[in-house]
């Protein structure tokens, strides 16, 4: 609680201060919550019943600072009220059981946590969560579908004639998307109603002419489903799996497929360096080098121990046609990754990132 000498001294200050009206003004305000120009108005408030009201209504001291902040940015002429303010601050630091010191430090963190807070709020994105549950839904539909088949239909139409006949669920926040996802319960069945009709009428003609919007990049959804496909097929190549996957069981898939990649290179890596056979490190893009040239490494220590017995030149030759063959497809591999990432087209990670999340 504030003394009756620190509150006299307060009103005392700002009495005397030069532009004393326009002090009452922002006390007003601020005890109010409404800016008042009426000389009259002003008057049948005495500037004690107003301070006392203040402390009431902001009995924090970074509250009044906040709220004091709020009422400047709102002024036409702040670059006159902004010191006025900050002099109230100033002089009521006693009562608030602080120093002026201690005021500006607060006045200008508070000053900076408004301008983020202004900034977070100018950039916060808009979107429309119909939008990512249509594409969910035409990614599970699709998957039912035999792949030569799946292949041929237009993701972004199946979401466009789906989207065209729901309502939109626009969220800004996560407090909005959590309502947004109680409504979007209710209209699960319009969801997949909706699609399924899409994927109906796109498959009556899946290979009509259709020129694509002019946006200036590649359809992300369209995308995201083709590079899916070719998972699948590549998942069932090496790992000899059969039907249709969900999406979890394709993502643990490929991590593990990822993981035996890389304990296979460290492998190969710790074999060769501790034979001396490279001193380079393997990766994915000198993996096919780095063989071949121990490959030709043994080839010539043959040469010079008869006595271990020659390759036949039948046998080399076709063991060096398959070098070349693994290296050429490496090699491909390699450029085609260095090539998309070169052109700036969406890469698969960005891919499903944008179809399965914001």
């Amino acid at each position: 609680m504030p003394t009756v000498d620190d509150l006299n001294r307060a009103l005392t200050q700002l009495s005397d201060h030069p532009e004393a009206l326009r002090i009452k003004k922002l006390i007003y305000s601020l005890c109010k919550n409404l800016w008042e120009n009426d000389p009259t108005k002003l008057e049948s408030h005495s500037l004690k019943s107003l301070l006392i009201e203040l402390l009431k209504t902001h009995p924090n001291l970074k509250r009044l600072i906040i709220a004091a902040h709020g009422l400047v940015l709102s002024l036409n002429r702040q670059e006159v009220y902004a010191p006025l303010a900050k002099y109230i601050l100033m002089t009521l630091a006693p009562i608030y059981n602080t120093t002026p010191e201690m005021v500006e430090r607060s006045i200008i963190q508070t000053f900076i946590e408004e301008r983020d807070k202004t900034k977070e709020k100018r950039t916060q994105p808009c979107i429309n969560l119909m939008e990512v549950l249509v594409k969910d839904e035409v990614y599970r539909e699709l998957q039912k579908l035999p792949v030569n088949a799946a292949k041929f239909i237009s993701t972004a139409e199946v979401a466009t004639f789906a989207l065209n006949r729901l309502p939109p669920l626009y969220v800004s926040s996560e407090e909005g998307r959590y309502y947004q996802s109680q409504k979007a319960e209710q209209l699960k069945e319009n969801i997949h109603g909706a699609v399924r009709q899409g994927i109906a009428a796109v498959m009556r003609d899946p290979l009509r002419k259709s020129t694509p919007l002019n946006l200036g990049e590649v359809d992300k959804a369209s995308t995201a489903h083709n590079m899916i496909m070719e998972l699948e097929e590549f998942v069932r190549e090496i790992d000899g799996h059969e039907g249709k996957m969900s999406y979890e069981e394709l993502t643990e898939k490929l991590k593990t497929g990822v993981n035996l990649y890389e304990n296979a290179i460290k492998e190969i890596d710790a074999f060769f360096r501790l034979h001396g056979l490279t001193k380079e490190k393997l990766t994915v893009h000198n993996l096919a080098k780095t063989v071949r040239q121990v490959y030709r490494r043994f080839l010539k220590e043959e040469e010079r121990q008869p006595a271990r017995g020659r390759v036949k030149d039948q046998q080399s030759a076709r063991i060096q046609r398959n070098l070349d063959s693994q290296e050429t497809s490496i090699r491909e591999f390699i450029q085609h990754d260095e090539a998309t990432e070169e052109g700036g087209e969406t890469n698969f990670a960005t891919s499903i990132r944008d179809w399965y999340t914001f």
